[in-house]
């Protein structure tokens, strides 16, 4: 399926209507962009089963805010709509293929537990508004 180049009005019926899914976002005259977006598209190729996204932040800067990517390129992973992992920097292609590994075998009833907990303890703590 390879790299999909979406707006980013249109990342959040993306994220929450695919199982995994791949981010990267980033800016035209970003030069470590340039240097990710090959090895990126070819970890997409050899996996066609999960949807991989590329994010223009310079598009919408209220969208980078409300991401919270700072710098590019940043990769951000969700699984059935859950943000998993978000870095910037640049990765090699073994690098890339085992975070999508680890994305793809991660325990979600898990990681919905552990959510759950942390929200429970905010709310005792009164860390809710």
């Amino acid at each position: 399926m390879g790299v999909t180049l979406i707006n980013p009005e249109d990342l959040k019926k993306e994220v929450t209507g695919n199982d995994l899914v791949l981010v990267e976002c980033w800016a035209p005259t970003c030069g470590s962009c340039k240097v990710f977006d090959p090895i990126f598209e070819r970890v997409a190729e050899q996996h066609p089963e999960h949807l991989f996204l590329k994010l223009d932040i310079t598009a919408d800067e209220d969208s980078s805010k409300s991401l919270g990517v700072e710098h590019t390129p940043t990769l951000m992973v969700y699984r059935e709509g859950i943000l998993l992992f978000h870095q910037a920097g640049n990765y090699e292609e073994t690098q890339l293929a085992d975070i999508v590994r680890q994305a793809a075998t991660i325990d979600m009833e898990m990681v919905r537990a552990d959510i759950a907990a942390a929200a429970e303890n905010s709310k005792k703590n009164g860390d809710e508004p």
